[in-house]
């Protein structure tokens, strides 16, 4: 049951389907991997512990930049030169202290992901680089967690939600390792709206699924382009040869 207080605080989403008490005891007893404390991850985070996500784990080895605070709402000023997982836990908790958030300042490698994905419910790519990417597929399907992946450079924005249990192609189907251009937001810039929308997609499909909802759309590229404020949507197909998702 929920208490009086617990009610209170989610009291305007309790009123949006499917949001009602068991769902939100569901959020409140979830785990969630962000692996980016970047522009992504600033507004996934703040949104899934708004909502009561009961335990956030946020992971990022980097530290506070001037040039982030454009677009890394979560921190100011007086974060410069601090760790962004540590600053944004504090952040955090004062947006909702019933939860608990573990600031992970590791290095985002395959040791150290092997280690917390099989410790949660969901992970959401929040990262930059393209090698990055291919570990956190590779290890969401080894221990078949879902995972919710955002980017953006410039004005263009990309989301898509994979389910190890869905018949859909994954990361590694969707993009090869010598596609990689070395793109990020110091070559190509980035708006800061634009980033926040793709953190806020990962968000929104991560409290669906968490909550037990089953309106999600797996295994589709979402593309926005901000400069004609127009969405497009790919199917991903799986291929049969990949050695992630494909046929063993």
């Amino acid at each position: 049951m929920l208490t009086k207080e617990t009610y209170q605080r989610y009291s305007r989403q309790l009123l949006v389907d499917p949001f009602n008490d068991l769902a939100q005891q569901q959020l409140i007893h979830s785990s969630v991997l962000i692996v980016g404390a970047g522009g992504l991850g600033c507004a996934a985070a703040q949104y899934l512990v708004g909502s009561g996500v009961g335990h956030l784990l946020l992971m990022d080895h980097d530290k506070v930049d001037i040039s982030n605070l454009h677009r890394q709402p979560l921190y100011v000023e007086s974060d410069v030169g601090s760790y962004k997982a540590e600053s944004a836990a504090r952040r955090l908790l004062q947006i909702n202290s019933t939860g608990r958030i573990s600031a992970l300042t590791y290095q985002a490698d395959e040791a150290v992901l092997e280690t917390f994905i099989p410790l949660v419910d969901i992970v959401l790519d929040c990262t930059d680089n393209l090698p990055t990417r291919f570990i956190i597929n590779s290890l969401s399907y080894k221990h078949k967690k879902p995972l919710f992946i955002g980017a953006a450079t410039g004005s263009l924005a990309q989301f898509v939600a994979l389910n190890p249990a869905q018949n859909h192609g994954c990361y590694a189907c969707l993009y090869a390792p010598e596609q990689d251009t070395g793109n990020s937001c110091l070559s190509q810039g980035i708006l800061g709206p634009v980033v926040a929308l793709a953190g806020n997609y990962q968000a929104l499909a991560s409290l669906y699924y968490l909550s037990g909802s089953n309106q999600l759309d797996w295994g589709r590229l979402h593309v926005f382009d901000g400069s004609k404020m127009q969405w497009k949507q790919f199917a991903i197909p799986k291929r049969s040869e990949c050695a992630v998702c494909g046929d063993k």
